[in-house]
């Protein structure tokens, strides 16, 4: 980006410093109620996907752009997924605990081939996950808010449906943005839903899930097991229920991550200041009233 400065801000008055001269703002968690104080700015690049750090805005200008980092993690989130749907088939925690033991006791693991992964918001991360559990002999069926055809998914059932995708899976993953639509959709009644022997696995938003209804559920044994990586408060606090709940992996929000993430992020955010200048069509623009 020649000739244009760049800043590091770290905090509210730092904003409003420079907030005259801000045109581009790259930022995780953008700071809220001072767009006012800048008048010049035409583009927010969020370089997470999901945008609830910013969204609902109705103080921010309608001529300021929104853009997210919808498909730079499409790959590592369905590793992680995989990952996780693996600890549980082959009873990873037993495993290790027979090697802690030295104990040579054999047991029969379980199989994804032919097990149901259900994926609730088939987005860019969900396609990347249906094709990798479709490869290893997965059932894969899915709600989006348009269903469209996909050659990995077998069925695809719209957002109104959530329940059918609920009742069937024997993995659950939640890759859905956090709206106003989806906040709290996982709550005792829904996760009352799933199969006995199901697992759920949060790689979405933590407000999806109601963490109480989830703790409860796992620890009384409504469901097999879950593994979470985000949370409504986060860092998750250390004494919270969930760290010591039965069958339950925790990550700390990273199942994103990668090397190449920030250089990623940084190039679709280059490229969208020289599609403004340019009046072109932005990457991963967001609907701010969908939002995403």
């Amino acid at each position: 980006m020649p000739g244009t400065e760049i800043v590091a801000l770290n905090s509210p008055e730092e904003f409003e410093a420079v907030g005259p001269d801000i045109e581009y703002l790259f930022a995780l968690k953008p700071y809220r109620g001072l767009w006012q104080k800048a008048p010049k700015l035409k583009l927010i690049q969020i370089i997470s996907t999901g945008v609830d750090s910013l969204l609902p805005a109705p103080d921010l200008p309608e001529h300021v752009k929104i853009s997210n980092a919808r498909g730079i993690h499409g790959i590592q989130m369905a590793e992680f997924a995989l990952y996780f749907m693996l600890e549980f088939a082959k009873n990873g925690p037993r495993i290790r605990q027979q090697q802690a033991d030295q104990d040579f006791t054999m047991f029969n693991p379980v199989n994804l081939s032919g097990s149901t992964c259900g994926i609730i918001g088939l987005g860019a991360v969900g396609e990347a996950i249906a094709e990798r559990a479709s490869a290893l002999g997965m059932r894969v069926i899915a709600t989006q808010r348009t269903p469209k055809s996909h050659p990995h998914v077998e069925k695809i059932y719209p957002a109104e449906q959530t329940t059918d995708v609920v009742e069937q899976a024997d993995y659950l993953v939640l890759v859905v943005p956090l709206t106003d639509d989806t906040k709290g959709l996982f709550d005792a009644a829904m996760i009352a839903r799933m199969k006995p022997d199901a697992v759920m696995i949060n790689l979405s938003r933590g407000g999806i899930v109601d963490e109480d209804a989830i703790v409860t559920a796992l620890t009384n044994g409504t469901i097999k097991g879950a593994a979470i990586d985000v949370f409504d408060q986060e860092p998750l606090p250390a004494g919270h229920p969930l760290w010591n709940t039965p069958n339950t992996i925790i990550t700390p929000h990273m199942a994103a991550a990668d090397s190449a993430y920030l250089p990623n992020i940084a190039r679709i955010f280059a490229e969208n200041v020289k599609r403004i200048a340019n009046g072109e069509p932005l990457i991963n623009e967001v609907d701010r009233y969908r939002g995403y």
